[in-house]
């Protein structure tokens, strides 16, 4: 009796080890030492892959990876930004919780998780490669990467849009670093092409020479084969994990939007999502379950049969991939779209996508739902008092639930790259509005013409159109006075019309309106400590101070205002606090540069602009002060280099052709001396110039044409 009872015993005992042996190896994958790769095409709609839409564009290879893996028909991006998107794939986060909400003034915190940070830790070796300067190592995503190639070169800050490089030498740089590594590692590759402005390379842009966005997708589909032929051709494809993606769409007219980052349609957060698993597996499966960018961070960690960190708020897609869970459990998937609101005041623009009742609520002055089943393109607003109340509640909620990993601070960027942010894409004017009520005027849709009306006229301004496009924007601040960004611009075209004193009636005339704005003090004050104005930039500027004193342009500007006051010390710790807040701003050590040079201290002006060119090279004003500094002891000849430099660099840089124009007068190459004001000519530098500057030129040509006149 004793022995049957402890078999008895035994058997329920061994039977419980079973279970919870099996237990632990369901919770417990086995760690695979795959190799990653993470693809993100910026600025690609799902319906321009053709594993998705064959009625725009083939897209081969990107097609190649989905038949060889899952394609999900139904992704989500949380934002139609790059930064903030970007920073939700490598997170797992919602963008409440990472805090990056915007491109500009935004800085991913240090202390967040990143999936390459965390792939270290299990011996990866990492290596990114990125495309244009949205995200540039400055702010913040190389965390845990060894190699964060961002070297896409320099541009003028007054451009429209990016400097960005193509995706052939993003891919060459890719393959180069794939190819030199023996154990396990994460490749994320980031392609910008199908970003405005669409110039695919040739054949594409004769193949698609009314569809050049679809020409900039076919592009990169076409260097993608490049990448994916070298993979299989080293044996590397079998244990590698390929996942594609975009960060968001873009607009194409739909719902009125030409670009992105306004609107949250699905125009601009329906994005393509491939995985591909290593092997066999998961062969040529659709998925069309709702699902969205912060699950990849989780489903990486469960392929790889790593332990997903607890802070993650994504959904690993694994199960759904098995087929074992045939619904994600019922969720809300979380979207924003916020550049409008945080750069002109506008309502902001909240929602979330309800994965089981394939239903979407957009939270504006006048809401908005869509019934996605019936209606994937959002034709028809189903929004009524009762619905709305009711979404807008689940919102709240949903909102509450987010965790904020801390307050991220805006605007802790520096000059340079504030200035390339303000693109047709990502326009900012670098100010916190705390407006919390907000009424119908405020809705996105209420104001899209308003918003189309400055993208027109900014397109005009790109092309030189100066006349058209301050017509058009003027139009633009009449109706709505607190749009601070496009005041700035009418003063700028203004300023590079040879107009400075209409530069500053506009910027008095704007602060009746917007007295306490940090970004429209900010430039005011910068323009006017250019002009020597020194007692009102300061005024100004300390204004500025007062809101944001931990702004590198900020103390640049009150620098050059005591510069051209004379206060040399004064400026010299105004410029080292400036550098105390970004040590590679290459335009504070060139004003610091230029005004060791002005006061003859031309040891400690050298030492700062060459510090100013090696971190750009092709910054005008240092090598315009570079120039006369090498002319001061006497190196004619590498000083006209420089100032012929400068004019290849920008064709409407005063200074240059003045200074080539008085070496080679003071030289007696009155010939060459002449060509110099031709070329000012033809490049059209008479309709940037200032009277004062037109009177100096006309009276050095004067002199010119007197000395050859007497030579003949």
């Amino acid at each position: 009796m004793f022995f049957k009872r402890n078999k008895k015993y035994f058997s329920i005992v061994l039977l419980v080890f079973i279970i919870i042996f099996a237990f632990q190896l369901s919770c417990n994958k086995k760690s695979e030492n795959y190799n990653l790769i993470i693809i993100t095409i910026d600025t690609l709609r799902a319906d321009r892959v053709s594993l998705y839409d064959s009625s725009h564009v083939k897209t081969p290879s990107v097609d190649s990876i989905g038949k060889d893996g899952i394609f999900f028909k139904y992704a989500f991006a949380n934002v139609p930004v790059t930064l903030p998107s970007h920073t939700g794939i490598m997170t797992g986060l919602y963008p409440p919780s990472h805090g990056v909400r915007d491109n500009s003034g935004y800085i991913v915190n240090k202390k967040l998780l990143t999936l390459a940070e965390y792939l270290k830790k299990y011996d990866y070796k990492t290596g990114a490669f990125i495309g244009a300067f949205p995200l540039d190592s400055r702010f913040g995503l190389d965390q845990g990467f060894d190699v964060y190639d961002d070297n896409y070169g320099t541009k003028n800050p007054n451009d429209i849009f990016f400097v960005e490089r193509k995706a052939e030498k993003v891919i060459d740089l890719a393959i180069k670093w794939i190819g030199k590594r023996d154990k396990k590692w994460f490749s994320w590759i980031h392609l910008f092409d199908p970003h405005q402005p669409y110039n695919p390379p040739e054949p594409f842009k004769s193949k698609f020479k009314n569809d050049l966005y679809s020409g900039e997708v076919a592009y990169v589909d076409s260097q993608l084969k490049r990448l994916f032929n070298y993979l299989k051709k080293t044996g590397k494809y079998k244990n590698t994990i390929i996942i594609i993606t975009a960060d968001h769409g873009e607009g194409l007219g739909e719902h009125g939007e030409k670009t992105h980052a306004y609107f949250a349609y699905n125009s601009t957060i329906h994005i393509p999502l491939i995985i591909k698993y290593p092997g066999e597996k998961f062969r040529g499966k659709e998925i069309k379950d709702y699902v969205t960018h912060v699950d990849i961070f989780p489903t990486v960690c469960e392929i790889l049969g790593l332990k997903i960190p607890k802070n993650v708020e994504g959904v690993s897609l694994y199960k759904l991939m098995e087929g074992k869970e045939k619904n994600i459990k019922e969720r809300l998937i979380y979207f924003e779209s916020l550049p409008p609101y945080l750069n002109r005041g506008w309502a902001p623009l909240k929602g979330f996508i309800d994965s089981k009742r394939k239903i979407k609520y957009i939270d504006q002055p006048i809401p908005e739902i869509y019934d996605l089943k019936n209606d994937f393109n959002e034709l028809k607003n189903i929004a009524d008092s009762k619905s709305s109340f009711a979404e807008k509640r689940r919102l709240e909620t949903l909102l509450r639930m987010f965790k904020p990993f801390s307050k991220q601070k805006r605007g802790k960027v520096s000059s340079s790259e504030m200035r390339k942010l303000q693109s047709l894409g990502y326009l900012s004017s670098s100010v916190k509005f705390t407006k919390v009520g907000f009424s119908k005027r405020d809705d996105l849709k209420v104001l899209l013409p308003l918003q189309n009306k400055m993208l027109e006229g900014l397109g005009l301004y790109s092309k030189g159109d100066y006349v058209n496009s301050l017509r058009i924007l003027s139009e633009v601040v009449k109706e709505r006075k607190d749009f601070v960004l496009v005041w700035n611009k009418i003063a700028n075209i203004f300023k590079e019309s040879g107009k400075p004193d209409l530069a500053m009636a506009t910027y008095e005339k704007a602060l009746e309106f917007n007295k306490d704005n940090y970004n429209l003090l900010l430039n005011y004050g910068a323009f006017l400590a250019e002009y020597g104005i020194s007692d009102r930039a300061l005024e100004i500027l300390n204004r500025a101070k007062r809101i944001r004193d931990y702004d590198p342009e900020l103390w640049n500007a009150i620098g050059v205002a005591y510069w051209k006051s004379g206060e040399v010390g004064k400026a010299i710790e105004c410029f080292d606090k400036a550098l105390s807040f970004d040590s590679n701003d290459a335009i504070v050590y060139s004003n610091k540069g230029a005004m060791f040079l002005s006061f003859l201290i031309y040891d400690r002006a050298e030492k700062n602009l060459k510090k100013a060119l090696r971190i750009d090279p092709k910054l005008v004003s240092a090598l315009n002060s570079y120039a006369a500094l090498l002319k001061k002891r006497g190196s004619l000849d590498k000083a006209i280099l420089n100032w012929e430099k400068i004019i290849n660099i920008d064709k409407n840089f005063y200074m240059a052709y003045y200074n080539l124009m008085a070496v080679y007068l003071d030289r007696g190459e009155y010939k060459k001396a002449l060509s110099v004001y031709e070329r000012a000519r033809e490049n059209g530098l008479f309709n940037h110039l200032t009277n004062k500057q037109k009177l100096e030129l006309e009276k050095l040509y004067t002199e010119i044409k007197n000395a050859l006149d007497k030579n003949n």
